[in-house]
This record gives structure tokens, C-alpha cells and sequence, in this order.
């Protein structure tokens, strides 16, 4: 699990462990997911639209447009 909290790349049980610090070096660059009541109905919706664009069922403009269309259908949105 990676830590929010970027000064934990520097606690001695991290430095200590090779991959920890693989990790650690890594959460700059994570994008944590919102919070929000809504958030498994877009998940969803885009990891079927990333799913039909690589599988081919969809080209990945319209299946990336369809996940847009589906979120914003979500309640609350």
C-alpha cells in the first residue's frame, strides 16, 4: 500500500527495504481516486471502456465517449 504522505519515502523501514523504496519513489506520480459516493459507477465505466478499446470490441474514441456519456448520467454528476 502506498502512503499519501510523501516523507514516508524517508522512514528507515522504507529505506530498508528495496521494495518499499521502489514504491515510495513511485507516489509522486500516483492520482489517487476522488472521493466520492459516485466514484465506483465511473470506475466502472472506465475500465469497460478501456477494456472494449484494447480487447477491439470498440475503437477508443467512442468507447472512451460512451464512458463519458455513462458518467455523466451518474447521480450526483
Amino acid at each position: 500500500m502506498l502512503s499519501t504522505r510523501l516523507d514516508v519515502k524517508s522512514a528507515p523501514e522504507v529505506k530498508s527495504d528495496r521494495f518499499a523504496q521502489v514504491f515510495a519513489a513511485q507516489t509522486p506520480y500516483v492520482k489517487w481516486e476522488p472521493l466520492l459516493a459516485e466514484w465506483p459507477k465511473i470506475g466502472d465505466a472506465m475500465t469497460t471502456a478501456v477494456q472494449e478499446a484494447v480487447t477491439g470490441v470498440k475503437a477508443p474514441e467512442p468507447a472512451l465517449r460512451d464512458a463519458h456519456a455513462a458518467t455523466n448520467r451518474a447521480p450526483g454528476l
